[in-house]
């Protein structure tokens, strides 16, 4: 049992005078006189008195000082708790994701309102004195705010400290990691300031010590769920970008679209979204220099609790140009199909250097070195061996078989009966080969070998003959190759996912909170104090009525 106002004890000094008033009660003589008549209108008002003549007896004193005592404790306001043993170690987690932003009918935020709470959790009660404390937060990373302290002090300047969030909630993993700090269960309690709107906490509700305090009411919610730009895999001056909107509400939302590049808007679409729906458009836009580029995405004409979901950013990665250097024998039809792709700076020399540029794509017209150097290269009409394969005789019929898959380096183009005039007999010397085209007699045509060192594409055919390979294909073929060689991070797609379902509260959470709920016992007992008061009272009236 704790007692919420201790100091009441101190009213107990009313015994005091009590005491002294009893043990200076005046004691009446018996005298003779001659008549009575004087006494009649003392004998008549005796009834005044006789509420004081009762005080001098020991049961009445004995009643009255249990009286004062039943209402001094009364005052004192004793609560029992439900912990058997008594609670020394508290652990307690604030939810301050994303959804925590949410503005409830009283103008407060969930999280405002939890940090209201705290704040008088820990306004010095006794009920927290003894009980040392941690406060751990969630976010999307589970975060140490104060470590076990009894000072609710500090207590109250930790918790000052917390901060709304726009990241999704990590409770799951905070709540592991409240689990792991805790050493003796049997002393020790976790309590859980949550709107409960995240999944995956199904196995901590089982817990006894576990309390969940859940904030907030369902409200609708209206949120750009995906946000996902791309650069095109054939030119890296196009963006593509995927946007994802929900409605997590229980009535149709209409609302815009708006979608910037930089701050200049390229694209409003209205949206009308019914409950539980999620919609998708693609916007399709050109970046015109080199430099990295901001997307933002905005929802507007909407009113919903949550604010944060209703933006969405991601970058568009620096798209700097491929310097690529040609080597070998010059041919004008390699030489437009190179200098028509998008972002590409093309060097032409006709001697192979003793080293080769870094960060720089290889292209070698039918001179080849012994061997081939690290990085990304291209080898077209290879007419000598190397330290890859071998060269052999010209093929009779270099008519490619029928395609298996299609890989990057077959995007938008067939290979099946593709005619690579000029090809010759290729011996691979080497594993980790990948072959995109090839004749029936299995003859590579065309095919790919990617170590941790180097990407290197073979196309087996020569440029000065008249075929359907240099007509059409040639030119798919090499932005299919430059594609492959593009750095990764070209290639980055940044994902935004708001999945703020307001309505998502976890059922099991709000069942174990309703059978975890403290037991509020003040109230009853000063209830039942007081019925004993007025007992007491009562049992006085009747000794001073027979006495």
């Amino acid at each position: 049992m704790n007692l919420l106002n201790p100091f009441a004890f101190w009213l107990l000094l009313l015994a005091v005078p009590v005491i002294v008033l009893y043990l200076l009660r005046v004691e009446f003589h018996q005298v003779a006189v001659s008549t009575t008549m004087l006494w009649n209108k003392v004998f008549a008002e005796q009834h005044l008195y006789s509420r004081y003549r009762k005080l001098r007896t020991p049961i009445s004193l004995l009643l009255t000082l249990l009286l004062l005592a039943t209402l001094v404790a009364a005052l004192c306001e004793p609560v029992f708790t439900p912990q058997s043993p008594q609670i020394r170690y508290r652990v307690i987690v604030v939810d301050n994701s994303a959804t925590m932003n949410a503005i409830e009918s009283n103008g407060l935020s969930r999280l405002e309102i939890v940090l209201t709470q705290l704040q008088k959790l820990f306004a010095g009660s006794s009920e927290t004195n003894n009980v040392s404390t941690a406060i751990l937060t969630t976010s999307d990373t589970q975060k140490i705010q104060c470590g076990f302290t009894t000072q609710q002090s500090v207590l109250r300047r930790a918790a000052n400290k917390i901060t709304a969030t726009d990241p999704q909630s990590a409770l799951s993993e905070t709540l592991s990691l409240a689990t792991n700090i805790i050493e003796d269960w049997r002393q020790s309690e976790i309590v859980v300031h949550t709107d409960a709107c995240v999944n995956g906490i199904e196995q901590f509700t089982k817990n006894e010590r576990i309390k969940f305090i859940v904030v907030g009411q369902p409200s609708d919610n209206v949120a750009i769920t995906t946000f996902q730009p791309r650069l095109a895999m054939n030119d890296t001056s196009v963006y593509e970008v995927l946007v994802e909107v929900a409605n997590f509400g229980t009535a149709e939302a209409k609302c815009k679209l708006e979608v910037y590049l930089s701050e200049n808007p390229i694209d409003v679409v209205t949206l009308n979204i019914k409950p539980f729906q999620r919609v998708q458009r693609i916007v399709t836009g050109i970046k015109e220099d080199e430099e990295e580029k901001t997307l933002q995405a905005k929802l507007t004409n909407i009113e919903d609790a949550l604010k944060s979901d209703n933006t969405a950013r991601a970058a568009i990665p620096a798209t700097p140009k491929q310097k690529i250097n040609v080597y070998g024998t010059e041919n004008n039809f390699l030489k437009q199909a190179l200098l028509a792709q998008p972002n590409a700076d093309v060097n032409f020399e006709n001697e192979l250097p003793t080293v080769f540029p870094s960060n720089t794509i290889i292209v070698f017209h039918q001179t080849v070195p012994e061997t081939i150097p690290n990085g990304n290269v291209l080898i077209i009409d290879a007419r000598n061996n190397n330290n890859l394969f071998d060269i052999g005789e010209p093929i009779e019929s270099p008519l490619a078989g029928i395609e298996t898959e299609k890989t990057t380096l077959t995007n938008s183009v067939t290979t099946t009966n593709l005619t690579f005039k000029g090809a010759r007999k290729i011996n691979i010397k080497q594993t980790n080969i990948k072959v995109e085209a090839s004749t029936p007699e299995d003859t590579p045509l065309y095919f790919s070998q990617k170590t941790p060192t180097q990407k290197t594409v073979v196309i087996n055919a020569a440029l000065e003959q008249n075929g359907i390979i240099q007509k059409a294909a040639f030119p798919i073929i090499i932005a299919n190759t430059l594609t492959f060689f593009r750095n990764k991070v070209e290639q980055s797609e940044t994902k935004q996912k708001n999945e703020n379902n307001l309505y998502a509260t976890n059922k099991s959470i709000k069942e174990n909170n309703q059978e975890t709920k403290p037991i509020k016992t003040s109230e009853p007992i000063y209830f039942w104090l007081t019925i004993v008061a007025i007992g007491i009272w009562t049992t006085q009236i009747v000794c001073r009525r027979i006495m």
